[in-house]
């Protein structure tokens, strides 16, 4: 579908598309975004497009503007067009992709790069006027202008009143499902979100009172394109999985004006529509949108608007029986409102399922269970997988499931084991390739959420809130997976050391030794040692026990490695401060032979173990 073959309408609203951007400021306009929004929708439906349907609008959008340049005055200096669509989309929409590789890989461009999501970009272009010559400079602002969701995310406040704020990229922009004054997006979502808003706006002004649900400040409805992670101490939040208005998206009044719901719920609902059996399409969508209002109304509830408007008598118990309450009135009076057949079916449908509009609701919950019970069967076979060093089939488990969290934990793991038996093998420098990749990852999958934040370890004691007091909490799960990891890591470090040492790799020894210590400096100043509920490690400890070792076994060698020589060990046991030293020069003597030497160390590891002059646990 060339620019010269479009239609009358197609062309109109092109042009309208194109004045927008040639002469607008960055102010949000109704009509661009209505116009943005059709011209994609018949892009997307036509039948000859072979390509993302957001790449075809950026030819199209080209093409007419060489047509409207020859044609149309007004559009005879459009250099601010030319800028802001090379901008978007040679620029920013690749550049979204990479910022978020991570945290969104299981997204496409065509789920992610929606007609209004692109018109919200687009303003934020035409806001960077004074760096539209500097693509990298304006693309960077409007990464941080257009990320501007984290959902539900504590952030810890330290006693040197720090305050922590969410890393760069845990942030992301939701894809804007309905904008006011606009309408809905086009997309498979499309009809099943019109009928929801529908239903809320016929919903009973006591219900939406109770469910903090105002269809008036509803400016704009949006998906979170974040997988959803049962793994995650969130999922324990109730109806945290159906959606929240956005606490950071505020008018004067402090009410927020966005609501973001999840894609799974979506989903969910959709995949009963589609399937719907002998159900006529118009029926399953009718009862899919009240489900899906029933869920907006149901997060509505737990997340509030105003965000303030839970006081402190609000406790997660006592919320969760009031939004049961005003639940099932919901569904109770949509029900009662029917007429005719439409009433008839489902009171019988309620009357065998127990429920109003049970079929709908039940599928929702077991499409959820099943999607929950598939995500951690296959993250823990991903693990396992990992561990036993089967990386490509650890990886094609990981890679089926949607969340960050399972996918970096798996490669993190893949790396581990493949160094660990690379050094098994004696194959140092392919060892030491590795380490610098899976600290990489791990900081990666710190900064886009899919690990735990080290700082809320201190700040929260290893608890997850889950509301606003700190007795409604839960036991992070993640802190212990961190930890894990990260004692894989010093692990590795620490026997790359040793094995540099005893084959006479200097160069390599310093090298690891060095890097353990800027990982240690690291770790070490979220002070997670002083987390009593925490089992923490110290990184100082690693590295000087580390270096003991190194050290140790270096003079070793370089004594000639005569067997039995317990007086060699004995001033150098001197030095060792942990269990782990004693451990690794045993490991390294049991393997040259030397069978005395190790007896000695090993009786003096035990005196000394028994007078409580090392620590008994890790490091």
């Amino acid at each position: 579908m060339s620019a010269k073959t479009l239609d009358r309408k197609v062309r109109k609203a092109l042009g309208e598309i194109l004045g927008y951007i040639n002469f607008s400021s960055g102010a949000s306009d109704a009509n661009f975004l209505r116009s943005l929004n059709y011209v994609f929708g018949r892009i997307e439906s036509s039948p000859q497009r072979k390509e993302p349907t957001w790449r075809v609008l950026a030819r199209q959008l080209r093409q007419h503007l060489e047509m409207l340049r020859e044609t149309a005055e007004p559009f005879h200096h459009s250099q601010q067009a030319d800028a802001v669509l090379k901008l978007v989309f040679d620029h920013f929409l690749p550049a979204y992709r990479t910022h978020h590789r991570d945290l969104l890989f299981h997204q496409t461009e065509e789920s992610l790069f929606r007609p209004l999501f692109i018109g919200r970009v687009i303003e934020a272009a035409l806001r960077q006027g004074s760096h539209w010559d500097q693509p990298e400079a304006a693309t960077a602002a409007m990464l941080r202008e257009v990320n501007d969701y984290v959902g539900y995310r504590p952030v810890p406040v330290l006693e040197t009143e720090q305050k922590c704020q969410p890393y760069e990229h845990e942030w992301v922009r939701p894809i804007p499902l309905f904008i006011r004054g606009v309408g809905v997006g086009v997309g498979c979502y499309a009809d099943l979100v019109r009928q929801a808003l529908d239903v809320l706006e016929q919903t009973d002004p006591d219900i939406l009172q109770q469910a903090y649900f105002d269809p008036n400040l509803l400016d704009e409805l949006a998906l979170d394109p974040r997988a959803y992670d049962f793994e995650h101490p969130v999922s324990k939040r109730p109806n945290d999985v159906y959606g929240q208005w956005d606490p950071r998206q505020l008018d004067l009044s402090g009410y927020s004006r966005r609501f973001v719901v999840r894609q799974v719920i979506l989903d969910a609902i959709l995949q009963r529509v589609e399937n719907r059996g002998r159900l006529s399409y118009q029926e399953a969508l009718f009862e899919g949108g009240v489900v899906l209002a029933g869920t907006m109304l149901m997060g509505s509830g737990v997340s509030g608007n105003p965000p303030d408007c839970h006081d402190s008598t609000v406790t997660l118990a006592t919320l969760v029986q009031k939004i049961a309450g005003h639940r099932d009135d919901f569904y109770d009076r949509m029900l009662r409102r029917l007429e005719g057949r439409r009433r008839q079916r489902l009171e019988a449908e309620a009357a065998r399922l127990k429920q109003p509009f049970g079929g709908t609701r039940q599928h929702v919950n077991q499409y959820i269970a099943r999607l929950r019970a598939e995500q951690l069967q296959r993250y823990h076979l991903a693990e396992v997988y990992a561990r036993l060093g089967a990386s490509e089939e650890a990886m094609r488990q990981a890679d089926q499931v949607r969340t960050a969290s399972a996918r970096m934990s798996c490669q993190i793991l893949c790396r581990v084991s493949a160094a660990s038996k690379a050094l098994a093998r004696g194959e140092l420098y392919e060892a030491a390739a590795m380490l610098p990749e899976m600290e990489d990852l791990l900081h990666r999958a710190i900064d886009c959420g899919a690990m735990a934040d080290p700082w809320c370890i201190l700040g929260f004691a290893g608890q997850y809130p889950l509301f606003r007091s700190s007795i409604e909490s839960v036991h992070d799960d993640r802190v212990d997976k961190l930890i894990e990891v990260l004692d894989e890591i010093f692990n590795l470090y620490t026997l790359l050391q040793k094995e540099a040492a005893v084959r006479g790799e200097d160069a390599l020894q310093q090298q690891a030794a060095d890097r353990l210590r800027t990982l240690a400096q690291w770790w070490d100043k979220y002070a997670t040692t002083e987390v009593s509920e925490v089992d923490s490690f110290s990184g100082l400890e690693v590295q000087q026990s580390a270096q003991q070792v190194a050290d140790a076994v270096r003079a070793w060698r370089q004594a000639g490695a005569a067997a039995g020589d317990v007086a060699f060990w004995r001033q150098h046991a001197e030095r060792f401060s942990s269990q782990t030293s004693y451990a690794l020069v045993v490991e390294t003597l049991l393997e040259h032979g030397d069978l005395v030497a190790a007896m000695a160390l090993l009786v003096n590891w035990v005196s000394q173990g028994a007078t409580g002059g090392l620590k008994k646990n890790g490091y």
